[in-house]
């Protein structure tokens, strides 16, 4: 022991430990004059015990009918909250609970006594070393290790039960460390003001020439109706989070309130649609910071999260079914879009981008696919820029316009880190994050980027932009050519609408089934060469310059036995029902994420997934790496692995074709002229790398299914049927 105040040391020595360890413990007593801490507690709103009767007399008691003799939205808003809050205040009851650090719940007085004998016989043996007092001191040591063992188990077996709601089971597994608590590796380092400026200062600010909004009225342009309130019930319904923005007005007393305050939010809700001005109060967010990636200390490793009123969110739900009916009647988002649009995603916008190319890679050519990088792209959108849009690229009136505006203007934020608050800092440009309005702006700001190209196929994801052109091998040069002038076109147009296109962070894929490498020509962006990669990941998905998908199935694996890796310490104490849940929640997510597109992958891969699913289910079922595990993969996947992507193909399949979204992909199904059959025609291909893509394979696998099976006109029924059809 080494200390620099001796004389505060009052005793040291050591000690034995049997039970924890064979090595001695070494400890010492300091003198210290220590402060005990009283009990500590929390304080909570009780909305599940409150008067009800007290809460309707109240309510009625509010001068109502001033309240609706009001026009303007911020008093409307201040009267509202006003009053409501008070109501809150007034009828819901605060409780006070103390906490108490309780003992393991699993430690009883029998697993205590058998210690202490366990560490009697100890005593005995290190007395007198004799072979009997060793036997039993073993004896009792390996009784204390199977009660704990024991204990443990059968407490968990109850507290981590496997029947519990998925939100009190992930709730518990985080109190057990099982699974990692976020809280604990999002430490934030820096002052509240400090992560404030630079949420805001890291945003470039790009000067534009923006024309000014025509005022002129036509009966076509796009007019927020009334709003009705059995949609502003369903909208408050439909939000999910809890948390509780600056107005102070949280999800939980909002619903309780809205029976009978719905007249009065559908009036204020009304009233700023016809006046055209966003309350104030709505416009102000509380932002937590998160760690991207934990114990790395910088300023650039935070992402905000924002907080905004949960009425304001209810509002913004309204007003999207809007626009989004009136955008889709018109069909004005690009088709090749597929950012925030419902039965569009991630992985229809990879098959999509992916069966182009492999589809060109079978008639012998190249490809080349771009994915641009704007920086802080939601962030430098300009108002004023996307207003003019709405006009005169959408067709929204004068006065939707000038709603979007007071909506989009005047946003100011502050940050919270542990309950300590900045200053708040005004938001002069961008979309707010958190918004519900946002992504959909943000598409329709991005939407008029392809008409710049003059050679290159495109698809679009929200900000993520991928390029591609693919062309004969000898013509390789000329593909680069034509690729670095649309380029240059896309770089312009970013200046033009105030987005930063990051060539650093811009990766360029060359794509092709030739053995040796073909060399090209650089490719430009800003005077910068983009940097040629061998594999990129393209919206989640990590694609190879071979289109095999190895480099992705080897991430899938990687994660796979990660997930196992840190269950494994809790696995004695779990039940098997638990095991397979968890393995479920964490570990499928990954094998389907975009399936569709990967399933293409070489038999090897294939094979390494296959013994990653075993992997799993020996850790489910405890069984030993000789014995074999193929019978029981249906548990964990619904059917075997065999037959599990056929099965997660035709589900796909069956969504396409009868949602017939998106149609990009829908386009690309070819239907059998015998109508009797449902079946699909294969399409027409030259080589055995492209036989095995989406759509050869999906035809193939679809066709094969009995007609009753295909007939089915619910996707649960149809899940159903294949599921047990590849289970017989």
């Amino acid at each position: 022991i080494i200390t620099s105040n001796p004389d505060d040391v009052l005793v040291f020595s050591q000690t034995s430990i049997p039970g924890i360890s064979k090595h001695d413990l070494i400890f010492a007593s300091f003198s210290y004059q220590t402060v005990v801490p009283g009990p500590e507690t929390i304080s909570f709103n009780d909305y599940k015990n409150f008067d009800s009767v007290k809460l309707l007399h109240e309510f009625n008691e509010i001068p109502w009918s001033l309240f609706f003799q009001m026009s303007n939205p911020d008093i409307l808003c201040e009267f509202f909250y006003h009053h409501l809050l008070n109501l809150h205040d007034s009828c819901i009851p605060v409780r006070t609970k103390k906490i108490v650090l309780k003992n393991s719940q699993w430690f009883s007085d029998s697993i205590k006594r058998a210690m202490s004998d366990r560490d009697l016989a100890y005593s005995a043996w290190l007395r007198d070393r004799t072979n009997a007092n060793h036997i039993n001191f073993k004896r009792l040591r390996n009784r204390v290790n199977t009660l704990i063992r024991d204990s443990k188990k059968a407490y968990f077996d109850t507290f981590l039960d496997s029947r519990l709601p998925s939100k009190t089971l992930w709730k518990r597994l985080k109190q057990t460390a099982t699974v990692t608590n976020t809280k604990d590796v999002n430490k934030i380092f820096y002052s509240p003001d400090s992560v404030n400026a630079h949420f805001l200062d890291s945003v470039p600010d790009v000067p534009l020439v923006i024309p000014p909004i025509d005022h002129t009225i036509s009966p076509l342009d796009f007019n927020f109706r009334p709003i009705e309130s059995h949609d502003i019930v369903n909208a408050i319904c439909s939000i999910k989070s809890n948390a509780c923005g600056l107005d102070g007005l949280n999800l939980q007393f909002l619903k309780i309130i809205t029976p009978i305050a719905i007249e009065q939010i559908t009036h204020l809700f009304n009233k700023v649609v016809e006046t055209g001005q966003y309350p104030l109060c709505w416009k102000k967010s509380k932002v937590i910071p998160i760690q991207k990636k934990s114990n790395l200390r910088s300023l650039n490793n935070l992402r905000p999260v924002s907080i905004l009123p949960v009425l304001s969110k209810a509002f913004e739900i309204t007003i999207k079914k809007q626009i989004t009916e009136y955008i889709n009647h018109h069909e004005y988002l690009n088709s090749n879009q597929s950012g925030f649009r419902t039965g569009h995603g991630t992985n229809t916008a990879v098959l999509q981008v992916t069966d182009d190319i492999a589809s060109n890679i079978d008639r012998r050519h190249i490809a080349l696919i771009l994915f641009l990088d704007f920086s802080k792209a939601f962030d430098c959108l300009n108002h004023k820029l996307l207003c003019y849009k709405l006009k005169n690229l959408y067709n929204f009136s004068f006065h939707a316009v000038n709603l979007i505006y007071t909506y989009l203007t005047g946003r100011s934020q502050l940050v919270s880190i542990d309950n300590v608050f900045s200053s708040s800092l005004p938001l002069t440009r961008g979309i707010g994050q958190g918004t519900i309005l946002g992504p959909l702006f943000f598409c329709l700001y991005i939407n008029d980027l392809p008409s710049v190209l003059r050679f290159c196929r495109f698809h679009l994801f929200a900000d993520d932009v991928q390029i591609y052109l693919t062309d004969l091998l000898q013509d390789r040069n000329s593909l680069v050519n034509k690729i670095n002038q649309d380029l240059n076109r896309v770089l312009l147009w970013s200046r033009r609408n105030g987005l930063v296109l990051n060539s650093g962070k811009t990766k360029a894929l060359f794509l092709y089934r030739t053995r040796e490498t073909p060399a090209l020509l650089p490719v430009i962006l800003d005077g910068v060469t983009i940097e040629l990669t061998d594999c990129a990941t393209n919206l989640g998905v990590i694609m190879d310059s071979k289109l095999n998908f190895n480099n992705h199935v080897s991430s899938v694996c990687g994660k796979i036995s990660g997930i196992i890796r840190s269950l494994k310490y809790s696995s004695p104490y779990l039940s098997r029902e638990t095991r397979l849940k968890l393995c479920k929640s964490l570990i499928l997510p990954h094998l389907c994420y975009c399936d569709v597109v990967y399933s293409s992958t070489s038999r090897l891969s294939l094979n390494k997934l296959k013994v990653s699913v075993n992997r799993c289910l020996r850790f489910i079922y405890n069984i030993g790496y000789r014995e074999s595990v193929t019978h029981l993969q249906n548990n964990l996947l619904g059917c075997s692995f065999t037959n599990f992507f056929k099965y997660r193909t035709n589900i796909f399949l069956f969504r396409l074709m009868k949602s017939r979204t998106p149609q990009y992909l829908y386009n690309k199904l070819r239907f059998s002229n015998r109508a009797r059959r449902f079946n699909l025609n294969i399409p027409r291909h030259f080589t055995s790398f492209y036989n095995a893509t989406f759509f050869i394979s999906s035809a193939r696998y679809w066709n094969e299914l009995p007609v009753q099976i295909k007939r089915q006109r619910t996707l649960n029924s149809f899940r159903i049927h294949i599921l047990s059809h590849y289970n017989r």
